[in-house]
Formats: structure tokens, C-alpha cells, sequence
């Protein structure tokens, strides 16, 4: 569960109930809605266009994350991750928070090296980014 989120059993109307209309995009069947919170940190959650179950759902700080987000502004501090967790955290509070992962590393994206931590959920996977060990992205997939 992420920002209250459960994917694989919560719906989109169940998101528009917690945060509003947001920023909604279909790409290639792909429906997302998005929201930034005050803070700097963005949600965006992810369903197939004409299912209503969640299949993804990303906090993050990175702000390329879906068109138009950046203007669907809710006043208040960023939504938590499991257990918890928030974005900023080192990785050593999220391991103490949600356990040693599965599998862990750097990986480059763009210019940036970052780390991340893979844990296994029911029916999917989560990651953990970290940039400077400060975590900027939670994400939860189902396969």
C-alpha cells in the first residue's frame, strides 16, 4: 500500500475519493491519473484504459513523471509508502522500516546514478530509488 493505495485491489474511483480528479492521461491503453503535492513529491497511479483494478502505483520526487501533473497541486505534504516510509528517508531507515530486500544495486538513469532495493509483494514487485541515499521514488507493480 502506497499513499493508502493497495494495487492489484483498489480502483480508480477509489483514488479520485482520496486525492481528486488529478491529471489524467491514456497512453497506449494505459490510463494514469497523477497528482504533485506541495512538498515537491508526485503521485501517479496506473490501470489497463477499461479495467478499473490498479496495476502500478509511483510516489516520487521526479517531476518528468506524467504531462499536465505538475498542475494538478494538492496542499499537503506527500502521501507515505509501506510501513511508513516517505520520500527523503536514507535507505538504511526504509530497510529498517521494511526489511533487507530482495535484491539491491546502482543503476544509471539519464546522467544520474542512483541505488535501488527490489522487495517482492503479493502478485508483483516494489522498488525503492535512492539519489545521494535520500529515497525519491517508491513504486509498486503487479506482474
Amino acid at each position: 500500500t502506497i499513499a493508502g493505495i493497495t494495487v492489484g485491489r483498489d480502483s480508480i474511483a477509489t483514488v479520485r475519493s482520496l486525492y481528486g480528479s488529478g491529471a489524467e492521461n491514456t497512453i497506449n491503453g494505459i490510463l494514469t491519473l497523477c497528482y504533485h503535492f506541495t512538498d515537491g513529491g508526485y503521485l501517479s497511479v496506473s490501470t489497463f484504459e477499461h479495467q478499473s483494478e490498479i496495476r502500478s502505483v509511483t510516489l516520487t520526487t521526479l517531476a518528468d513523471i506524467t504531462p499536465g501533473c505538475h498542475d494538478a497541486i494538492i496542499e499537503r505534504k506527500s502521501p507515505s509508502g509501506p510501513n511508513g516510509i516517505q520520500l527523503g528517508y536514507s535507505l538504511q531507515k526504509v530497510i529498517l522500516a521494511v526489511g533487507n530486500p530482495l535484491k539491491s544495486g546502482t543503476l544509471q538513469a539519464g546522467s544520474r546514478q542512483l541505488e535501488y532495493a527490489d522487495y517482492p509483494v503479493a502478485g508483483g514487485h516494489a522498488v525503492c530509488q535512492f539519489e545521494h541515499d535520500k529515497l525519491i521514488m517508491i513504486a509498486v507493480e503487479l506482474n
